[in-house]
């Protein structure tokens, strides 16, 4: 018998947050990664951040 391996590409989930307040960020952030997220920052004009948490399913 003959076998195949497939290796299904997976697409990463990814959560946005926005309008995330500087004393929160940090906290923000820390939660994403103790999940296992890839996390970026990104600064808004109005002071506020988006922060973009991306998990590899």
């Amino acid at each position: 018998m003959k076998f195949q391996f497939h290796k299904e590409e997976v697409m990463p989930h990814i959560e946005e947050l926005t309008a995330v307040p500087e004393s929160e960020v940090a906290e923000v952030v820390s939660d994403f990664e103790s999940e296992g997220a890839k996390v970026e920052k990104i600064k808004q004009r109005d002071g506020n951040w988006t922060v973009r948490a991306t998990f590899a399913d």
